[in-house]
Parts: structure tokens; sequence; C-alpha cells
């Protein structure tokens, strides 16, 4: 019986100790698995100012930057995986990579992936022409060699460039590029006739090549982070990516309107035709000229009105002078001793003074009228 007891005590000691260890490794292994960080799988790709690897190998952007304060905020690693844009939306497709950022955001492709919400930011797309290439409307765009990045939302969406061509029933012909850079190169070079890329791609790199721009511009619509379609998998990350989106975006001072302003915004700058500048500047010159019409006139104007001032000043001072004359005269006329006449040369009378009147024996007042005179007092 006690060498019973003393096995079962042995046995039991040795269940408790195995659980021990058991309970053990699992609290363990949990703590490691909770402390890990988590690493998210992000397809890069080149389209700078957006998303971009430099040539010392840093990864720079809006995006990236962006990614950076999620994945502080949230304990994650992030590891870029680099493809060309067609490449990226397939390993997205197919679980190769966990994210990816700068995805428009259609109906098919919500079939396809899950998105961010609320929408990151709106974008648009915008034609670029080789120098020398007269394009200033859509229809000019009518049998020419256009180059677009293949797959991407601004050749084959519903808004894109081929259906607003086939809308206007204009023929032309696509030459398929992986990049954006390939877009402007083949223009460069001569392949195509005129290029679609985003506006903030556009802005950004349009002084490296040339290239001019046409004011063409469609197809606004939102960009945001995409997901293969996997909620599952996805859920825990798309949750917080939303969540500090939010709140990024109802914070006018966040990290968010930051990048904003420096990587999308400040290149987002309006372009008008190149016929507006010489035509600005015949306008310019025609305001002018205006100009100095009006001042000179108004000068000229201001001159005269200062001379005609002068004179009337003159004239009043003269008439005043000349009345003041003649009241001295008459004084002197009418107050005199003498009599005083005025005859013409035929010896007739044309003026003649109170004395000399009565002298005359016409009283006080005679009228002389056409040399004859006349006794009125």
């Amino acid at each position: 019986m006690n060498v019973w007891g003393t096995e079962s005590r042995g046995y039991h000691i040795f269940g408790r100790t195995l659980l021990t260890a058991v309970l053990a490794v699992f609290f363990l292994g949990h703590t490691v698995s909770a402390n890990e960080s988590v690493t998210i799988k992000v397809g890069l790709y080149q389209n700078p100012p957006k998303i971009y690897r430099e040539k010392d190998g840093s990864i720079q952007g809006f995006w990236p930057q962006l990614l950076d304060h999620m994945a502080e905020n949230n304990g994650w690693k992030i590891e870029y995986v680099p493809c060309k844009w067609a490449g990226c939306l397939e390993l997205l497709k197919n679980g190769g990579i966990d994210l990816m950022p700068d995805v428009a955001y259609t109906q098919k492709r919500a079939q396809l992936f899950d998105f961010s919400n609320p929408t990151v930011f709106v974008s648009w797309s915008i034609i670029y022409a080789g120098e020398g290439i007269d394009i200033e409307t859509i229809f000019d765009l009518k049998g020419k060699k256009i180059a677009v990045l293949k797959e991407n939302i601004n050749h084959i969406g519903k808004s894109g460039i081929s259906a607003l061509l086939e809308n206007f029933d204009l023929d032309c012909s696509f030459i398929e590029k992986e990049s954006y850079e390939g877009v402007f190169r083949s223009i460069e070079e001569g392949q195509a006739h005129a290029g679609v890329v985003n506006i903030h791609f556009g802005s950004f790199n349009e002084g490296r090549f040339h290239v001019i721009r046409p004011p063409i511009i469609f197809q606004p619509i939102d960009i945001s982070f995409a997901f293969p379609k996997a909620p599952h998998q996805n859920a825990d990350i798309i949750q917080k990516i939303n969540t500090d989106l939010t709140a990024l975006k109802n914070d006018r001072n966040s990290i968010y309107y930051h990048l904003l302003q420096k990587y999308i915004q400040k290149n987002e700058k309006p372009r008008v035709p190149p016929w507006t500048k010489p035509l600005l500047i015949a306008a310019g010159c025609i305001v002018l000229f205006l100009l100095t019409v009006y001042i000179a006139s108004k000068r000229q104007v201001a001159r005269k009105t200062e001379q005609l001032r002068t004179e009337l000043a003159v004239r009043e001072m003269t008439e005043r002078e000349l009345f003041e004359s003649k009241e001295k005269y008459r004084e002197l006329v009418t107050e005199i001793n003498d009599g005083i006449f005025a005859t013409d040369n035929d010896g007739v009378f044309t003026f003649s003074n109170d004395l000399h009147a009565k002298m005359l024996g016409f009283g006080t007042k005679m009228e002389i009228t056409g040399g004859c005179v006349t006794n009125i007092s």
C-alpha cells in the first residue's frame, strides 16, 4: 500500500510538473507572439511624388510617410515589395502583399479588393503631348498614338481615356507602358504623340522631360488603400487604418495635412494653354496703352482746365478794371464844371455831358441818336 501510495504521489507530481511546463510554454509563446510586431507587406511602384524609391534605396513620398506614422502608432513593421503597377495589383489579388496604396476606387475593383474608408484624397488624370504636337482639345487626339500605364484606371476605367475617346467617336491607338516614366519617355522619344498620367506625377515630373501639357483634364476619382479580398485576415489592419485615417483627417494640424501639402497640393499647379501667354501679353499692352492715354488725357484736361481758370480770372479782373475805369470816367465827366461833348468827322454829336446839355438848352438830359439830339428831361 505504501508503495502504491508512493507511486501515486510520484505520478501526481510528474503530472503537475508536466502541466506547469505546458502552461508555461503556452503563455510564454503567447506573450512573445503578442509582443512581436505585425509585418505588413506593401506593394511599391514608382509614382513620385506619391510613392517611390530614391537612388539611395530609401522609400519616399506621401504614402510611405503616412504608412510610417500608422505603423508607429500600431506597432507594425512595413516590408515593401517592389513591383510594376500591373504586377502590384496581381500580387494584391493573390494575397502576395497585404496592402497596396494609391489605388483608385471603382465598383469593378471593389469586387476584387477591400478599400479603406474614408477616401485618402481625390485625384484626376491629364494629357501630355510631345513638343510641337498641336493638341489643345480632346478632338485633337483623333488618329494619335497615346501612351498609357498598363492596367491603369485612367486608361481602361469607366471614365478613362479609352471610354472618353469612344464617347466622342475618336479613333486612337494606345501604347501600354509599365510605368508613368515610360509614358513620358515614349512621348519624348516620339513613339507616342501624347500620353496619360495622373495630375500629381505630371506636375512633379514634367520638368524632367520634353513634354507639354494641353488643357485637358478628366476623370476625378477617389484614391485609397486597397487590401486583398480576405476579411478574416485583414479585418484588424483595415479597422486600424480606417480609425487612424478618420482621426488624421479630422485634425487640421495632423501629419496627414502636412504630407498632403508637401507632396500633393503644392504640385497641383493650374496650367493654361500656351496661346494664353501671348494673349495676356497683348492684353497687358492694350491695358498699358489705355492707361497711358487715360493719364495723358487726364493731365491734358487738368492743364486745359487750369488754363481756362486763369483766362477766366484774367477776364474777370479786366472787366472789373474796365468797369472801375468807366465808373471813374463817368464820375469825372458828370461832376466836372465844363461842358464836354464829342462829335464825329461830320460834326455830328456823339456824346454830351449834363452841363453841355444845359448849355444847349436841353435841360439836364438829352439823347443823341444818329446825330439827332432829343430833350428827355
